[in-house]
């Protein structure tokens, strides 16, 4: 018998809360599994003091100097 959560069932919770929003995604690949992606999340709290113009729906892009910017939305919701 397994034991933990999926990333299904945590996407779900995370999704329910108010305080946290869907920033964007990270690609992955690998060998044996393939492409998939990664969502990330942040809390409302995070997002307004690190984002100021920040709308629902676009993405957040953090370099990797730890630089933050907002993308353009592409039509598609987080």
């Amino acid at each position: 018998m397994r034991h933990g959560t999926t990333s299904q069932q945590l996407g779900n919770v995370l999704s329910k809360d108010k305080d946290i929003v869907k920033v964007g995604y990270i690609k992955r690949s690998g060998i044996l599994s393939g492409g998939y992606d990664i969502c990330e999340w942040a809390t409302r709290n995070w997002v307004s003091s690190n984002c100021p113009g920040w709308q629902e729906g676009t993405p957040i892009i953090i370099d990797n100097d730890g630089n933050v910017t907002t993308g353009n939305s592409t039509g598609s919701s987080l």
